[in-house]
């Protein structure tokens, strides 16, 4: 997702890349795909859809599950959100195409911020959940749920927007 690394170099907004944004960057993460690749997951298909290759654009940018993750960055630039967008999102817009205009460019650069914002509010909730659930689903096959019982109980924590370790906890201290 960094076409041109000398962009990226300089940028003005280090504090932009946080844990779960470097991974969403660098797709090194909780990714299937990824994991599969360093033998670390049985095979590399999405465990929320089912999608045979669970990258970090298929995540990000398409896998259902997150939808709702997405739907307010969808809504700020007024379409699908894709991987292209992400260096313009992180970055903001690049200086030199910036106008003169003083009052014009601090709209355009605070309307810039927003959407850097609200990008690193999705990417913090979708990666942080996808971790708690693939942390849990560990756990899970180690106490002999089958795979259905954990994506129902999944399915439920995310419905009630608690953590799938907070609902295995209640669970099994009961």
């Amino acid at each position: 997702m960094i076409p041109d690394i000398r962009r990226w170099v300089y940028q003005p907004n280090q504090e932009a890349i946080t844990f779960h944004m470097a991974q969403a960057l660098t797709g090194h993460g909780c990714f299937q795909h990824y994991l599969w690749k360093r033998r670390r997951a049985g095979d590399p298909h999405c465990m929320h859809c089912g999608e045979p290759d669970d990258t970090v654009e298929h995540t990000l940018f398409n896998c259902p599950f997150w939808a709702e993750d997405r739907r307010e960055m969808e809504q700020c630039i007024g379409r699908p959100l894709q991987p292209n967008d992400v260096p313009d999102i992180i970055l903001g817009p690049e200086q030199e195409l910036l106008p003169d205009d003083a009052s014009r460019r601090r709209r355009i650069e605070t309307m810039a911020e927003g959407l850097r914002l609200a990008f690193g509010r999705m990417v913090e909730a979708i990666l942080g959940r996808k971790e708690d659930a693939e942390r849990c689903y560990i756990y899970a096959n180690e106490v002999g749920m089958t795979y259905a019982e954990i994506t129902k109980l999944y399915n439920i924590s995310f419905s009630q927007k608690t953590t799938f370790s907070s609902l295995l906890t209640s669970i099994y201290s009961a």
